[in-house]
């Protein structure tokens, strides 16, 4: 059995193109919409990577890595940028990943 995916995101469970994406490729996931949400269910399991295609709305990209990293260093974190160029939230994203590097 593989560990799933969980997705990050504003708009809740299921929605968005990157959760219908994995789901179409037959990929179990797992989507919460803040980051004390993701908190409480990385104490519950383990989960092959988290992704995020937009700031969570009680803290920014960085927080969310932070969290993850509370509790494991190993899960990746995927941060997936909007098609419009850098923003505010990519540029925290990018001070906090320099903190981890």
């Amino acid at each position: 059995m593989t560990r799933p995916i969980l997705i990050v995101g504003r708009n809740g469970p299921g929605d968005g193109k990157l959760a219908a994406a994995f789901h179409e490729a037959g990929v179990e996931l797992r989507v919460c919409s803040c980051i004390e949400e993701t908190r409480r269910m990385l104490s519950r399991g383990e989960y092959a990577a988290v992704l995020c295609q937009d700031p969570p709305p009680d803290g920014g990209f960085g927080s969310l890595i932070e969290q993850v990293r509370r509790v494991s260093t190993s899960i990746p974190v995927v941060i997936v940028s909007p098609k419009d160029g850098v923003g505010p939230q990519l540029m925290e994203l990018i001070s906090t990943i320099a903190r981890f590097a």
